[in-house]
């Protein structure tokens, strides 16, 4: 009877030490977890940015094939760097009022208004310029649309298509294509 008693006695702090012994393993597991989770809601933002960049890139050349004329004669230039405010519409106000050059002015005053909404903080290069080996057009004329988007954290190195619009700082993210209207 003796035996049993001591063993008893030994036994009373054994459980709770075991109990937040376990409870402080299922706090990191859950940590983890959550880190986990944070790190995937990232990637998954940075994906929809992506996202939406290539459907802006893509919308942009439509509107260049629909006012080819606007395209060939150069209309459609224009750099907007994060922070710059926006292109100016035309006088004109309506796309059927309006002659080649006051459509391409038109469609970059539209198309940035919807690249801010998509992407804060955003901005965008169009660049003409004849493209080496570019045979879809025939007189090889290609432009190189780069969107840059800021992004929430700030990445190990600078993004290569960023440096080449001169983007340098880390939060950015930049997405180019080349399109031939």
């Amino acid at each position: 009877m003796l035996v049993a008693r001591h063993n008893q006695k030994h036994n009373q702090g054994l459980t709770l030490i075991e109990v937040l012994v376990t409870m402080i393993i299922i706090a990191v597991g859950l940590l983890g977890l959550l880190g986990l989770q944070a790190k995937s809601l990232s990637g998954h933002k940075d994906t929809m940015d992506r996202k939406a960049a290539a459907e802006l890139i893509s919308q942009m050349g439509e509107r260049m094939r629909a006012n080819h004329l606007g395209f060939m004669r150069d209309e459609y230039t224009e750099s907007v760097k994060p922070g710059d405010p926006l292109p100016a519409g035309p006088a004109c106000g309506t796309a059927t009022s309006c002659n080649y050059a006051e459509i391409a002015q038109l469609d970059k005053a539209n198309w940035f208004q919807g690249l801010r909404k998509r992407l804060p903080d955003s901005g965008a290069f169009i660049v003409t310029s004849p493209g080496a080996g570019a045979t879809m057009v025939a007189d090889g004329q290609s432009v190189r649309i780069t969107v840059t988007w800021r992004e929430a954290q700030d990445a190990v190195f600078t993004d290569d298509a960023c440096t080449k619009v001169g983007v340098t700082n880390t939060k950015y993210r930049c997405l180019a294509a080349e399109v031939f209207p």
